[in-house]
């Protein structure tokens, strides 16, 4: 068995001591980025996450920023909740499960009605609606089932449909499990309740900011796929390679996802990065075409 060599860190190829860059540098890198290249970078080292932490105020305001000819995302409003795990949750980098089917979902942004995930499959939004599964409900105060959401009902995400307002089933118990636990402290209360009011009203305002925001965003994220996908076409036809087979591989279907959600365009120089790996994985599918007889 051949002996197994260590080698000293500082002599592994691509390693590089950020720590030795002075502060003003690592920033003006960090500026550089996109909001989801910060949450990735943040869980690279502790070092860029103490970075993020001090001086992060900085680096997301540019970061939001530099989604290309698009306004900036509307930060976000609550202060209980770092921006990172905004981002992570608004553009599904934590692969969210779909409150329907408990599947991850791909799709990039939450339902801002319900700040939920939903898969994009129409039969898991008609399963998700069904009176049957009662996700959701709809207030009745002679309902006996309904009427004991009546105290919290104001703090609670709703769809202002033309007949009747629907509300999320699961938040409502939730709510309504901390306000009976504080029913005997009504000065805690109180103070809660206050409290909560304010924060439903704050992220209602922002729910429809986003909502503004995601519609602008899904037409560049068009865009630039098309633009993606052209270029994608157009080197592997310089290469003989078939299109639909290279869209099949794994580096590709990441790497386009990736670009495509931060609003990028692929260059010749990512594409001659990835291009070694890509045929490989592209020979290995087309031979398992060929065995099978595809």
């Amino acid at each position: 068995m051949p002996a197994r060599h260590r080698y000293a860190r500082r002599l592994v190829p691509g390693h590089f001591p950020f720590q030795q860059l002075s502060l003003e540098l690592i920033l003006e890198i960090f500026a550089w980025c996109a909001p989801l290249d910060l949450v990735i970078l943040r869980s690279v080292s502790r070092h860029f996450k103490a970075t993020l932490d001090q001086y992060g105020h900085r680096c997301w305001t540019r970061a939001r920023n530099n989604l290309l000819c698009l306004p900036a995302v509307p930060p976000f409003p609550n202060s209980k909740f770092s921006e990172t795990a905004f981002i992570n949750y608004f553009f599904n980098s934590g692969c969210n499960k779909c409150c329907s089917c408990g599947r991850s979902v791909d799709n990039a942004f939450p339902n801002l009605t319900y700040m939920i995930y939903l898969c994009i499959n129409a039969g898991c939004y008609k399963h998700f609606t069904s009176k049957q599964q009662r996700f959701l409900f709809s207030y009745n105060p002679q309902d006996p089932s309904c009427r004991k959401y009546e105290p919290i009902l104001e703090l609670l995400y709703c769809d202002p449909h033309p007949e009747k307002k629907l509300y999320l089933t699961k938040q409502a118990k939730k709510e309504l499990a901390w306000y009976e636990d504080l029913l005997k402290n009504k000065v805690m209360l109180h103070e809660m309740m206050a409290e909560k009011r304010r924060t439903r009203h704050i992220l209602g305002q922002h729910a429809n900011k986003m909502r503004k925001w995601a519609i602008q965003y899904d037409r560049e994220f068009i865009v630039v796929n098309k633009k993606n996908r052209a270029f994608l076409k157009t080197v592997t036809h310089s290469k003989r390679l078939k299109y639909l087979d290279i869209l099949c591989t794994p580096t590709v279907r990441r790497t386009l996802e990736d670009f495509n959600r931060r609003l990028t365009c692929l260059t010749l120089t990512v594409w001659r990065d990835m291009m070694t790996q890509v045929v490989q994985e592209y020979h290995q599918i087309r031979a398992r075409k060929t065995a099978t007889g595809q």
